[in-house]
Formats: structure tokens, C-alpha cells, sequence
């Protein structure tokens, strides 16, 4: 496979605590939108697959007419060929507003930093690391451009977003970075790649597809 520059990235979210569940159940008619029953997926591959991660709704035609199901085939197929690898992204120091008597407060925080698992064709190693730091700085520009948000930097570090301050002094920031830590994975359609930020979710894949 040559690669090509990322268009369509499925984001993943966290699997539901109990698959059987309301929400699991509506997850499963609605995570691709009007398009194929479950995206295209068997019911006996999506059953395995609930297990590890659910399917964020991308809003998007593109996802959801067999292209999501495709791909995993793809690295179901050629899985030999495929490696596992980390990355390491670091953040800023940043300030957040605390109350420890009852008190509002801006008090400087360290720099966080985050592991990234990696599952690829090997020869895609390098355009995905080059690829993953340009993501870490912003979803538009340095030529990356993609039909719906991958959501990384946000999903990172959501305190480098501009108004962080102003959320949280607001205490509407609570919705939004919730959502965001439900977003722990994502597979890029065009190449066939996945990178985690849940490193259980990252070994059961892992495991699935018997990657070394």
C-alpha cells in the first residue's frame, strides 16, 4: 500500500461497561448515521469489536458505506506486514483556576505528556510519525486536511485550547472534556493505520489482529 496524505480518520471511543446496555444497543443503529446497518460491519464482527472500542458518529457519508469495515479487513488481511510503536507528546505548562478555600485561584500547572500506541504497515512508520507530530500541532494546515475533526490536539491537551481559562472559570467546560475522554483511539481509512491514546484498548487490538 502507497500512502497517501489522511482524509477520512474514524475516531474510536471507550466500549460501554455493559454492551447490552440502551445506549450500546442505540450506538449500534446510529454510529453511521443513515448509512449501512453497523457501518457495514458483520454482526459477529461488530460483537468482537463493541468489546474493545464503540464508533464515534462522524456526520459524514464517507464513513459510513462499507469504508470503515474495508479497512479493517485490510489489516486483517495484512497483518504480518504490520509493527506496533510509541510516541511521546508533551504539552505545555498551562494555569487553572482552583478554589482551595472556597477561593478562585490561578495556579501554574506542569506540562502533561502523553504516550501514543502505534499500529502500522511498517513501511508507513515514518510518514505516520511526521503525519502524528503535525496532528499534535494542528488539525488544518501544514498540509493536513481531513473531512471531519480527528479531535488529537483537543483530546491531548485541551488546556492549550484558547478560552481554557474562561471555561473553566465558567464551569462550562465539563460537557465538552467529557466527551473528549471518551475518545481514547482512531483508524485512518486511507492507510490503514490506528494510533491510541488507551493503552488497553491498544494491546486488545493488538492482540486481535496478532501484531507484533
Amino acid at each position: 500500500m502507497k500512502w497517501k496524505e489522511p482524509y477520512l480518520i474514524q475516531r474510536l471511543n471507550k466500549p460501554f461497561k455493559d454492551p447490552e446496555n440502551k445506549m450500546a444497543k442505540i450506538a449500534e443503529v446510529f454510529s453511521f448515521g443513515g448509512g449501512y446497518v453497523r457501518g457495514g460491519f458483520t454482526e459477529e464482527g461488530w460483537n468482537i469489536l463493541k468489546k474493545i472500542f464503540t464508533f464515534d458518529y462522524m456526520g459524514a457519508a464517507e464513513f459510513e458505506f462499507g469504508a470503515v469495515p474495508e479497512a479493517f479487513a485490510s489489516i486483517l488481511d495484512n497483518r504480518k506486514d504490520y509493527i506496533s510503536f510509541e510516541m511521546t507528546f508533551k504539552g505545555k505548562k498551562y494555569q487553572e483556576w482552583i478554589r482551595p478555600d472556597k477561593r478562585k485561584k490561578l495556579v501554574d500547572q506542569p506540562a502533561k505528556e502523553h504516550q501514543i500506541y502505534v499500529l502500522c504497515q511498517k513501511d508507513m512508520k515514518d510518514f505516520i510519525e511526521d503525519f502524528l507530530k503535525r496532528l499534535r500541532k494542528a488539525e488544518y494546515g501544514k498540509g493536513i486536511r481531513l473531512k471531519e475533526g480527528a479531535l488529537f490536539k483537543q483530546v491531548l491537551f485541551p488546556e492549550e485550547d484558547y478560552d481554557w481559562k474562561f471555561k473553566i472559570e465558567r464551569k462550562i467546560v465539563t460537557e465538552v472534556y467529557l466527551s473528549y475522554q471518551m475518545l481514547q483511539g482512531w483508524i485512518d481509512i486511507d492507510n490503514c493505520f490506528m494510533f491510541f491514546r488507551d493503552k488497553e484498548m491498544y494491546e486488545q487490538t493488538k492482540e486481535l489482529f496478532k501484531i507484533k
